[in-house]
């Protein structure tokens, strides 16, 4: 993850979204199985002792330094479901990706330093025993946990690792000093709903709704798009806006304020608007999520709609 935007709000009227967040557009499945995964454990933190597994090692896109990402393994965390690889092919290319539940723990991070001495972090990430069996057998697992990792030690620690040419270390299994490590039991509650969920088609029978929120953002602005869905499992509809921000190279530079009608996006620096847009309905603002797509430079807003 990633980098936060927490710009001060130029407006005491409109509430500020501050989990604006950049992410790759490939790797939103990447995160919604990460919140699915850390929904599987309970609720009273334990120490354990888990075993050292693989050691990867990456390349960190906010600073000069390497990361380190050690894969362990404990008993102590519960098993997911027994799948074949081909059975996990199928689930990863289906619309249904948080199917298939791993459950993991994120240990504290803790200062080391790389192989020529200079300052690096370590992260641990902890599976079950028997799953990291199947982890360090299977190309296929491996890969889906060692990005299910990333992903994790990204929203949590608020970093950004390249998930290009990272190097998994044949002769080391773990790097640095491993702290203490407890597990944090969690339940089975389902997580609210999170910047990951957004669907972008609209539900067959919004054709009114539809056509009512593009007329408006047509108006306004060409770079904006509007769709209203409703999400499996959920009573409320969702307002998902998608802003192109074609010159936008950092969420940094741009400050976000979310009201329950309008939306307004304002150049960090100077304070300059960049969009201003009146909605023609009313969101939940306390339950949106907004995150900035490189790959496709576009911002995507989700909101429950309280309202037309």
């Amino acid at each position: 993850m990633t980098t936060f935007l927490d710009a001060p709000s130029t407006s005491s009227t409109f509430p500020m979204l501050s989990n604006l967040v950049p992410e790759d557009e490939q790797n939103r499945e990447i995160r919604e199985a990460f919140d699915s995964a850390m929904a599987v454990l309970a609720d009273k933190p334990k120490l354990c002792n888990p075993s050292k597994g693989l050691c990867i090692k990456f390349r960190r896109f906010d600073s000069d330094q390497k990361a380190f990402i050690n894969l362990c393994h404990t008993e102590e965390i519960p098993s997911p479901k027994e799948l074949s690889e081909g059975e996990l092919a199928r689930i990863l290319e289906s619309d249904n990706f948080t199917a298939y539940r791993v459950p993991l723990s994120l240990g504290l991070p803790h200062d080391e330093q790389d192989k020529s001495g200079k300052p690096s972090m370590a992260y641990d990430v902890i599976i079950n025993s028997k799953f990291f069996c199947k982890v360090a057998e299977s190309e296929l697992f491996r890969t889906f946990v060692i990005l299910l990792a990333v992903q994790g030690v990204e929203d949590k620690y608020n970093i950004q690792l390249s998930r290009e040419n990272y190097v998994i270390l044949q002769n080391k299994k773990y790097w640095g000093t491993m702290p203490e490590h407890y597990i944090q039991n969690r339940g089975t509650a389902k997580p609210g709903p999170l910047i990951d969920e957004i669907e972008t088609m609209p539900p067959p029978n919004s054709s009114l709704a539809k056509y009512s929120l593009a007329s408006t953002a047509a108006n306004v602005d060409p770079r904006v798009r509007l769709s209203r869905v409703q999400k499996p499992g959920r009573t409320a509809e969702h307002l998902v806006a998608e802003i192109k921000l074609a010159d936008l190279h950092s969420v940094k530079d741009i400050s976000l304020d979310l009201a329950k009608d309008r939306i307004l996006l304002q150049k960090s620096a100077s304070g300059e608007v960049e969009l201003d847009l009146y909605l023609p309905l009313q969101l939940n603002v306390e339950s949106a999520r907004a995150q900035f797509d490189y790959k496709t430079r576009a911002l995507r807003i989700d909101a429950p709609i309280l309202c037309n």
